[in-house]
């Protein structure tokens, strides 16, 4: 039976459009409200968990107008913002990239400023830029978004965020070539039944 060459057009189409490399793409989390109570996995650290697709590789992240205060003993260069790869508990975390915005070895308040994590080694601040681009995993909330204090001081909280968005910058993984195969050959599967059911 001959297929509409206008059905077979649009087929291809689709599976060349399926089979472009996928583009960058960005989570904005606004930090307003954000406090840390004490060091990495504490419990009383404001933290948010959102889903990527499986196999998405971070690559950085920013942020902007962030304004935040440290309390008592607690230096401003202490805050951390801290992504991480999610695999179920905090002390299971291998893939991270953590950033200190803040040289400031006092109390008081931060910003508001903007920056960007720089690398494994870039930059300033306690933690120097820690960690490195990671891919996440499946399963749902596999990214974690945390703030935390460098040094566990006792402040109760030690910062509290009072503006910012933090970017996240991330890239979805790209189908194997067998995956358009089947793309394909699923389109033109409907194509045929359609046009078998047209002709009836």
């Amino acid at each position: 039976m001959k297929l509409n060459l206008k059905t077979l057009a649009l087929a291809a189409a689709l599976a060349t459009a399926a089979a472009l490399p996928a583009h960058a793409a960005t989570l904005t989390v606004n930090l307003a409200g954000w406090q840390t109570f004490g060091e990495f996995g504490d419990p009383g650290n404001t933290s948010a968990f959102f889903t990527l697709p499986a196999g998405s590789t971070v690559t950085g992240f920013s942020y902007s107008g962030l304004t935040f205060t440290s309390f008592g003993a607690s230096w401003q260069s202490e805050l951390v913002l801290s992504l991480n790869n999610f695999t179920g508990a905090p002390t299971t975390i291998d893939d991270y990239m953590d950033w200190s915005p803040s040289l400031t070895d006092s109390p008081g308040t931060f910003g508001p400023a903007s920056g960007s994590w720089n690398g494994p080694n870039g930059g300033p601040g306690p933690t120097f830029g820690a960690g490195a681009a990671f891919t996440v995993g499946g399963g749902t909330d596999n990214l974690w978004v945390t703030v935390y204090e460098d040094f566990a001081d006792g402040e109760l909280p030690d910062a509290t965020i009072s503006a910012g968005t933090l970017t996240v910058f991330y890239t979805a993984p790209i189908p194997e070539p067998g995956t358009y195969g089947l793309m394909a050959l699923g389109l033109v599967g409907v194509a045929v039944a359609a046009r078998r059911r047209q002709a009836r």
